[in-house]
């Protein structure tokens, strides 16, 4: 909402203090786009001109055009500003009287009709927010705050101290406020926090989200690599809006933003600070596609690479062993935190939150690498991430392939993960629902049960001359494959009208198999895909893993499947600890000799699941 108002104040007096800055959002307001507005009332500024001065004045070719051409120019909005720019430099050369007599009086009209309309609309847009801001200021909730001086920001937690440490000391009391029912703890002031559930309890390991600036870019050209400063290591404000754009895709998801799920979810933000000698196998973080690839399979072929006939030279990578670039990273932020006797008790452990840290969410703003992409949790690169894994143990949950061979051995919602999900996400080019589709993929794990997309029908991987290692075989959450006749390629299986059972096989209490259909509506159905995907929720709705459209959602499996994992996760402070007697005869045999395979079957090449 743009308020000139606030832009004045903004200026004059900017919303933080000291080093630290509180981001705001206003509940329940809706502002006017100024733009939208402006293009709309010229729109009907030209309409009346024509009107008031007398259709026969006009021609009726020079309406119809007119008419057509601003109608197509509201609708597209920030596209038709070079045409008005065009127009302005004709009727300034005296050349706009040329194309048409009519059209100076047109321009002329069309021009009043959108400073009217910008200035109503900025004029609406100050009034409310002077209304907030003085009459209704409980609907100013705070997002999240955090240091400029620090490079590592507690941004949301379920542990109220670490929420705690981006406030200063004097403004703890606007904020937070002892529990009623346990005086010792700390909790939220109501009306005061956009996020301000409470929890039951504070998971002492938390499911951990990590947002990361990328400091260096790794791109590779004809001759080899060539690394480059990542323009969003330089602008903290353009991370943190982005940051905050990734918080709101995930917490208005129906899954991932449920109560008891979010309000156990902890975010941290990482704004590293490059020093000179800092080199790209320090704290670089993301690439380009090829790079990634090149390197990983140990190809050096050239030329263009394409997955399912779409070329990857727009594709922005997460850089292999990007977890122990994340630890560097930790390493550097813990000697900004205060000692534990410090203003806040307590000494930031780097191993520990990177243990914790279940997904890294790396955002870039290299202009030329628009398109995200995701790598499935615990992709094995080597065994030297391992020895940071406490513990491996989970719930095992049974999804079972109707009318199909194929199966996934033991899975489990593990507690932990062996590498985390990572998502490259270019902040220039990403929309709303890049965030949560990026989410979908990474919450899954190449053990047991990975998200893939539902656009496309296979993964080809075109030039590259030899590709062995990359013919992996996973287990698809929400894709099966039919049968195919092997000389002929002739698909013999339909689409099965149902699409799997699936169950949390709780110790506790054993629920019901929940019974999916298939998606017979899907495009799948009518182009002889070899893949089909489950039953969407509604059809007025498209699954996040699929197309674009005007309303995503997670369909009924994938929704169970995703809450199920979250759940554990945020869970797994009491349940980690009970399951190591419980599940550990039972599962930790099946579960190391698991391990060990996937550990030697040289799991390299390329996961990714690209947003194409």
């Amino acid at each position: 909402m743009i308020s000139i108002v606030n832009w004045i104040l903004n200026l004059v007096w900017p919303k933080r203090f000291g080093s630290v800055i509180y981001v705001r959002r206003t509940l329940g307001t809706k502002g006017f786009r100024i733009h939208l507005l402006a293009l709309s009332t010229a729109f009907f500024a030209v309409l009346a001109g024509i009107f008031a001065a007398g259709l026969p004045t006009y021609s009726l070719p020079f309406i119809c055009w007119t008419v057509a051409i601003l109608f197509a120019g509201s609708i597209f909005g920030a596209m038709w500003l070079p045409l008005i720019i065009l127009a302005g430099i004709l009727a300034l050369a005296g050349g706009l009287a040329a194309l048409h007599p009519e059209a100076p009086q047109v321009f002329v009209n069309y021009c009043s009709g959108y400073l009217v309309g910008a200035l109503l609309g900025i004029l609406y847009n100050d009034l409310v927010y002077l209304h907030q801001r003085f009459f209704r200021r409980t609907a100013s909730r705070i997002v999240y705050a955090y240091d400029t001086e620090r490079s590592l920001n507690f941004i949301m937690s379920p542990k109220i101290k670490e929420v705690m440490h981006a406030v200063p000391p004097a403004d703890r009391d606007k904020y937070f406020q002892p529990d009623p029912d346990e005086p010792d703890k700390m909790i939220k002031k109501i009306d005061t926090w956009l996020y301000d559930f409470q929890p039951d309890h504070e998971p002492p390991y938390p499911f951990t989200v990590a947002i990361i600036a990328n400091p260096i870019f790794r791109e590779k050209v004809e001759d080899g690599y060539r690394e480059m400063v990542d323009p969003i290591s330089e602008d903290r404000e353009l991370f943190m809006r982005s940051a905050e754009r990734a918080l709101q895709s995930l917490s208005q998801n129906h899954v991932v933003g449920a109560p008891e799920i979010w309000s156990k979810i902890r975010i941290v933000t990482v704004f590293h600070k490059l020093v000179p000698e800092e080199r790209w196998e320090d704290v670089g973080m993301a690439q380009s596609y090829e790079a990634g690839l090149y390197e990983i399979s140990g190809y050096e072929g050239e030329g263009n690479i394409a997955i399912d006939g779409v070329s990857t030279d727009d594709l922005i990578d997460a850089a292999a062993h990007a977890r122990d670039r994340y630890l560097y990273m930790l390493n550097a932020a813990s000697k900004e935190f205060p000692t534990s006797t410090g203003a806040n008790g307590e000494d930031l452990d780097p191993e520990q939150l990177c243990r914790e840290t279940d997904m890294l969410i790396i955002l870039s703003a290299v202009p030329k690498y628009k398109r995200a992409t995701a790598q499935f949790a615990n992709w094995y690169e080597d065994d030297t991430m391992r020895p940071l894994q406490p513990d491996m143990n989970g719930e095992e949950f049974e999804l079972e392939k109707v009318r199909l061979p194929e199966k996934c051995e033991d899975p489990v919602h593990a507690f932990y993960f062996h590498n985390p999900g990572r998502m490259a996400v270019n902040v220039l080019e990403a929309s709303f629902r890049t965030y949560i589709h990026e989410f979908g993929h990474a919450i899954s794990d190449v053990d047991n049960g990975v998200i893939v997309d539902e656009y496309y029908d296979r993964f080809f991987i075109d030039n590259l001359p030899d590709k062995p290692s990359l013919n992996i075989r996973w287990f698809d959450v929400n894709r099966f494959s039919r049968k195919v006749d092997k000389d002929t390629g002739r698909i013999l299986q339909p689409i099965p009208r149902e699409f799997s059972e699936y169950r949390l096989k709780l110790a506790a209490k054993k629920e019901p198999k929940t019974a999916f259909q298939s998606d017979i509506d899907h495009p799948s159905g009518k182009e002889n895909w070899l893949g089909f995907f489950p039953a969407r929720d509604n059809l007025d709705a498209n699954c996040i893993m699929d197309r674009t459209g005007v309303r995503n959602r997670f369909d009924g499996l994938l929704s169970k499947f995703i809450y199920d994992r979250l759940w554990v996760k945020v869970n797994r402070m009491k349940r980690a600890a009970a399951s190591r007697k419980t599940a550990a005869s039972s599962n930790a045999k099946n579960r190391s000799t698991t391990t060990d395979k996937s550990s030697k079957s040289k799991r390299k090449g390329v996961d990714k699941d690209a947003s194409l």
